[in-house]
């Protein structure tokens, strides 16, 4: 007996044939996973979206720029604090909104951080810098002294205020200038796209589009981004013979209702129409024998005989019915007129007593 081990295969022969047997080597255990790959390169940006309108334009106004002093100081002023009587001086002001920038040059005996100077409206700090000085008897040039004043009026004396220990002597200069912006009047004021007015102007101005159905496309560019974004269409509005309101269902700029109809018969009153024939006649009716003195020839009597024997007619016999004394039934027909006159019907004019103006969107230059 032989015992069989695994191999690269075994082959027994007898005298009918062969057998091979192969040999099994079982699967290794699973490796471990490889390393984490690079991370992919990042995606490209995404398109760039679309301007925005141009934002409404601002009030329109006038600039005056003055310049109240510019003085360099013609002598040591001795001073080691106090208003510098060469720097200063007076503003007539307008309404409007005042920047003064004031300058100098000074300088310290010693080396100091801290020492300041200030800039006054009559006889008030408004403004104030501190200065570091890490020279002594250096002239330095100091930061701007700025200070903005809305809606300034009246005369007014702005002047530069020198605290101690700062210096000035022959070599300062010191400087101040006033500019106002002072609002023009009487000029369209701007609005925000979207905004409506009525006016009595004919045509576009300032921005204000004449809203009469045009094709946006009419418009310039910026005009044209400002009514899309208010989700107008092919066509500007059409405000011809239209009236505004705030309504409760349907969309910006869509329409309700008409200038004129027509009465439909459910809106008329709800009336008996009467009518009268014309007046009775005088007398009775009476309707004429046909008999005469013919015998067995039988009409109605010219009289009331009442069942006399005439030998005319029916009352020949007392037992003949009196026929002229019964009522006589008969019919007449009532004709009325069309309730509008028999005219052709014309449709109601719904608008009410009005005065004409233009309608206008604002959507910018």
């Amino acid at each position: 007996m032989k015992t069989l081990t695994a191999g690269s295969g075994i082959s027994i022969t007898n005298g009918v044939g062969s057998v091979t047997i192969a040999s099994t080597v079982p699967a290794g255990p699973t490796g471990p996973a490889g390393p984490t790959g690079p991370a992919g390169a990042n995606g490209s940006n995404g398109a760039t979206g679309a301007t925005g309108p141009t934002g409404p334009q601002g009030p329109m106004s006038t600039v005056n720029v003055t310049t109240l002093f510019n003085a360099q100081l013609t002598a040591l002023s001795g001073a080691t604090s106090g208003v510098i009587s060469a720097w200063s001086g007076s503003y007539a002001a307008n309404g409007g909104t005042v920047m003064l920038e004031a300058s100098l040059t000074a300088f310290c005996f010693n080396p100091l951080n801290g020492p300041t100077c200030d800039l006054l409206r009559n006889g008030t700090q408004i403004a104030q810098i501190k200065v570091f000085f890490d020279q002594a008897n250096i002239h330095t040039t100091l930061p701007i002294l700025r200070a903005i004043i809305p809606n300034e009026t009246g005369t007014n004396t702005y002047a530069i205020r020198v605290n101690y220990p700062l210096q000035v002597d022959n070599q300062s200069i010191g400087s101040c200038t006033v500019t106002e912006w002072v609002p023009v009047t009487g000029v369209v004021p701007a609005g925000i796209a979207g905004d409506v007015k009525h006016g009595f102007q004919t045509s576009d101005h300032s921005g204000w589009i004449l809203m009469n159905g045009r094709l946006k496309s009419t418009l310039t560019s910026t005009q044209q981004a400002a009514a899309t974004a208010l989700s107008i269409g092919t066509n500007l509005p059409d405000a011809t013979d239209k009236y505004f309101a705030q309504l409760t269902s349907g969309s910006i700029g869509g329409l309700a209702g008409t200038n004129s109809y027509s009465l439909p018969q459910n809106s008329l009153p709800n009336v008996a129409l009467t009518g009268t024939t014309g007046g009775a006649v005088a007398g009775g009716n009476q309707y004429p024998s046909t008999g005469g003195a013919i015998p067995n020839q039988h009409g109605l009597s010219y009289v009331d005989g009442g069942n006399t024997s005439t030998g005319q007619g029916l009352d020949a016999t007392n037992t003949e019915m009196n026929l002229l004394g019964q009522p006589l039934h008969h019919y007449h027909t009532l004709t009325t007129s069309s309730i509008n006159g028999g005219v052709a019907q014309v449709a109601l004019d719904n608008r009410p007593l009005t005065m004409k103006v233009n309608a206008f969107i604002y959507l910018g230059l």
